[in-house]
């Protein structure tokens, strides 16, 4: 319930506040970009926190029906969201690069750190 909290109450919103603020030029400052990277920053880390979440509960109950392996595994790397998440949290809250975006790009690094975690640590398919 809290994941549909969080999208239904906090990232469409965010959508909209997004394309009425950029099309109206109500972003006058880099600090209120500051402020618009923060908030996506935020939705977007509570939405794979929950998604995370969820996989550990998955992972801790009924291990006769799921491959508790797998369950850790999926935890694992959406908690890889999580931390590049506040990587750009972080990023904006300190105002570093916001002249091009860099809390922006800080999402960049899901690219290699996912594939990184999946040739460290991937699940081992038995044919």
């Amino acid at each position: 319930m809290a994941l549909l909290f969080v999208i239904l109450f906090f990232v469409y919103p965010l959508k909209f506040l997004s394309n009425l603020t950029i099309g109206k030029g109500i972003i006058k400052s880099m600090q209120d970009l500051s402020e618009l990277f923060q908030l996506y920053g935020l939705g977007f880390t509570l939405v794979f926190f929950f998604i995370s979440l969820m996989y550990f509960y998955a992972s801790r109950n009924k291990p006769e029906i799921i491959n508790r392996a797998e369950m850790i595994y999926y935890f694992r790397h959406f908690g890889i969201f999580v931390i590049v998440g506040i990587i750009s949290i972080i990023l904006a809250r300190l105002n570093l690069g916001m002249s091009f975006g860099l809390p922006g790009f800080a999402f960049f690094l899901l690219g290699p750190l996912c594939w990184w975690y999946g040739v460290k640590f991937g699940i081992k398919k038995s044919d």
